[in-house]
Parts: structure tokens; sequence; C-alpha cells
């Protein structure tokens, strides 16, 4: 059995929960767009979720993510 260190462990789910979370925010890039079509408030909203991923109580083991608005 391997023995990780607690610490270590936290900082590779945390890398990936920001990892996925950064890759969310690229795929809806667009959205943040002026002239972009659909409800461009609440795609900044969401947005804004997705960057307060990491201020969540339970980062990183336990994150609660946001739903995007309907296209």
């Amino acid at each position: 059995m391997i023995k990780i260190n607690q610490d270590k462990r936290t900082t590779v789910i945390a890398d990936q929960v920001r990892l996925l979370r950064d890759q969310l925010l690229t795929e809806c890039d667009w959205r943040a767009l002026p002239d972009s079509p659909g409800d461009r408030v609440a795609w900044l909203e969401y947005r804004q979720q997705l960057r307060d991923i990491t201020q969540q109580a339970g980062f990183p083991d336990n994150v609660t993510w946001p739903t995007p608005p309907a296209v």
C-alpha cells in the first residue's frame, strides 16, 4: 500500500479542480462577449460562480459545480 502525504493529496485534487474549472471557463469565454446570443447576465454569473469554486467551504474535496444557463 502506498502512503501519500495528505497535503500532497489536497494539492493534487485542488489542481485537478482548477484545471476543470479553467476548461469550463474557456468553453464559455465567447458567452461573455457583448454580442453573444442568450442571457449574457446569466452566463456572467455562471462564470463568476466558476471563479469562486476555490472559495467554497468544501474545496477541494467537496465542490458544488454551478449549472450552466440554458442555451
